[in-house]
């Protein structure tokens, strides 16, 4: 697994790349051109960030269950008074 420093810089350089692709493109093709292809590339962007904010997070900490709540204490701000509760 990649440490967060190399992910961080990796992401650093493909933004960059990506910049330097795209004002290529621009200059290359045209503004009228690179607008209309833009816009397209921006709306099926917006659709695949929208539809996998729908899908379900995963999750890797362990579920818990009810033999891991067998102990519960509440302590009370108000005052002195402890609470444990054993079910």
């Amino acid at each position: 697994m990649l440490s967060p420093r190399i992910r961080i810089w990796a992401a650093r350089a493909l933004a960059i790349t990506i910049t330097i692709g795209l004002s290529i493109y621009l200059w290359r093709v045209g503004l009228d051109r690179a607008d209309k292809l833009g816009s397209s590339i921006s709306a099926v962007l917006a659709l695949g960030a929208l539809l996998s904010s729908l899908l379900p997070a995963r999750n890797n900490d362990p579920i818990l269950t009810v033999a891991d709540t067998t102990n519960v204490q509440i302590n009370h701000g108000g005052g002195n008074i402890q609470n444990n509760y054993r079910s």
